[in-house]
């Protein structure tokens, strides 16, 4: 998140082009893509104990 704030938000920017251009070029099957895909729209975060899942929406 830091360095999301040092940048203005402009590393999410450039990371979305970037990671598609990478998944455009792997050689992973179609089905483990649009898992990495998914996975991509949540952040994880430790409270306390607990390890809990956000939407990157919402996030901010």
């Amino acid at each position: 998140m830091g360095f999301e704030l040092g940048f203005h938000g402009g590393a999410g920017i450039v990371s979305s082009p970037l990671f598609h251009l990478m998944n455009m070029f792997s050689n992973d099957s179609k089905q483990q893509k649009k898992i990495d895909s998914q996975i991509r729209k949540y952040t994880l975060k430790k409270q306390d104990d607990d390890l809990l899942l956000y939407l990157r929406q919402l996030d901010y």
